[in-house]
């Protein structure tokens, strides 16, 4: 059965939508919270998907 992460959902839609407004430190604001709150195999996920430097 698949882990309930509708807070990192939730969380990653309110970047996405705070980037579209271009209001960068709210979405700078809601990763930090996401990093500090958010469950850590979840957030290590995201970061692993969205590192620039990945391949």
């Amino acid at each position: 059965m698949a882990r309930d992460i509708s807070y990192e959902r939730d969380a990653l839609v309110e970047v996405a939508q705070a980037l579209k407004d271009g209001d960068r430190e709210r979405a700078h604001q809601v990763l930090r919270r996401l990093a500090a709150e958010g469950d850590p195999a979840v957030v290590a996920e995201i970061a692993r998907l969205t590192d620039p430097h990945a391949q």
